[in-house]
């Protein structure tokens, strides 16, 4: 056993030791007991086949390629994105789209004032549907990094929800005459 494995155990063992003596008022285990436990969790804890090293090799991480993708031949990609600084701070958003070929074919910036994250992700996709429709593209891929957002637009919620307007304004714009998927990105 590694003497680094063992030390991290063992101390957390005390740790852990010591917290049910002080707290709990049971008496404490012998120091043999701890070092045999400790042995135990590391050796569970680095076991390739059992649950715990599985958990500790899988945790929450997701491999994942990042990266911007072509759109198909006449089709236009719509990246948008908000920024804050908290919940409500000024914010802003912004947004691109590009072609088929990469190329930037127009883009936007905006000032959203004091708003959430979420909201300014909202006004972010509204402005660049606005854009898209206003620069004459009628088939476009919108990439956004806000599931919530999504889910949001793509959700029939109570017309009470705080961002129910917007959010209807964004319906309309989809229906247009026109041909909109949203997508999530990560970035």
């Amino acid at each position: 056993m590694p003497w680094a494995g063992f030390f991290a155990t063992s101390v957390w063992l005390l740790w852990k030791n010591r917290c049910t003596t002080t707290f709990k008022g049971l008496s404490p285990s012998l120091t043999h007991s701890i070092i045999a436990k400790a042995k135990l969790w590391y050796a569970a804890w680095t076991a390739p086949d059992s649950e715990l090293g599985n958990q500790r090799r899988q945790g929450t991480r997701i491999t994942a390629s990042i990266g911007w993708t072509f759109p198909p031949e006449g089709w236009m990609t719509l990246n948008v994105d908000g920024a804050s600084c908290g919940n409500p701070v000024p914010a802003g958003a912004g947004g691109l789209i590009r072609d088929s070929t990469g190329r930037w074919r127009a883009g936007f910036v905006a000032n959203i004032g004091s708003a959430s994250a979420a909201l300014t992700e909202i006004w972010a996709l509204f402005y660049g549907l606005e854009l898209a429709w206003k620069e004459g593209h009628r088939a476009i891929i919108v990439q956004s990094d806000s599931q919530l957002v999504i889910q949001l637009v793509e959700d029939r919620q109570d017309p009470v929800h705080p961002y129910a307007t917007l959010l209807a304004a964004i319906r309309r714009q989809v229906s247009r005459d026109w041909l909109v998927r949203i997508t999530h990105t990560y970035r």
